[in-house]
């Protein structure tokens, strides 16, 4: 893909900044593509913004069972570029650690758990949930699961190891929090059933949580670390 050789052109600091950005605008494409349905009223036409997930954005076909490639497409090359970013932006982080002898076992969780969200994350956008709903949510649940670890361990190597002032360790911290709370959300929060915007609105507000905090601490090292 002309996108992932370009990617591998740029340092990691810059490549995970970049991919959140082209994440916001990507989906935003495939929203303004996507041809309409949604839970509450499958023959609707467009993207609800409130009403309709992200996942809707991957389906492989829409709720009336009509093509919708453009945004599938959109959707899929969006998740993959900002999963590689993120495992390569890992081992670049931990590479300017000051110290790398000490808290090896936080630096080991680092890198299982980003490997993994990032894996996690190709997982949702390969497995759409008009075909395989089962699948598509453990992926989806998982993965936002697997951020917190990721979240706890940067912001403890930021603080211990002074590799970022501390308001990026506040900042990831604060995160954490979210993540924990939209977690709860995706296992006990209302059903779609019960209030059609509840679920699409908490999904939305962690998923631009996530992309702008990852860009800001992608900023803070190009900023103070060396790459």
């Amino acid at each position: 893909m002309p996108i992932l050789e370009k990617m591998k052109k740029i340092n990691a600091f810059d490549g995970l900044y970049y991919a959140c950005w082209l994440f916001i605008s990507l989906t935003a494409l495939a929203m303004l593509f996507y041809p309409g349905g949604k839970y509450a009223n499958h023959n609707s036409v467009g993207y609800a913004f409130i009403e309709n997930f992200f996942s809707d954005l991957g389906r492989f076909r829409t709720f009336n069972g009509g093509t919708k490639y453009i945004s599938m497409v959109l959707f899929i090359t969006a998740m993959v570029v900002l999963a590689l970013s993120i495992i390569r932006f890992i081992f670049q982080f931990l590479k300017s650690i000051h110290d790398k002898k000490q808290y090896k076992i936080v630096q080991t969780i680092a890198i299982i758990s980003a490997v993994a969200y990032g894996v996690l994350q190709i997982g949702i956008a390969l497995t759409p949930y008009d075909l395989t709903k089962s699948g598509h949510m453990f992926f989806v649940r998982t993965c936002f699961i697997t951020m917190v670890p990721v979240c706890w361990s940067f912001s403890f190597l930021i603080f211990k190891d002074a590799i970022l002032p501390n308001r990026y360790f506040s900042l990831l911290l604060v995160v954490s929090l979210f993540l924990l709370g939209y977690i709860y959300i995706l296992f006990y929060g209302p059903k779609m059933s019960d209030n059609i915007y509840f679920q699409p609105i908490a999904q939305k507000v962690i998923v631009y949580m996530l992309c702008f905090s990852l860009m800001y601490v992608a900023q803070g090292c190009r900023k103070y670390l060396k790459v």
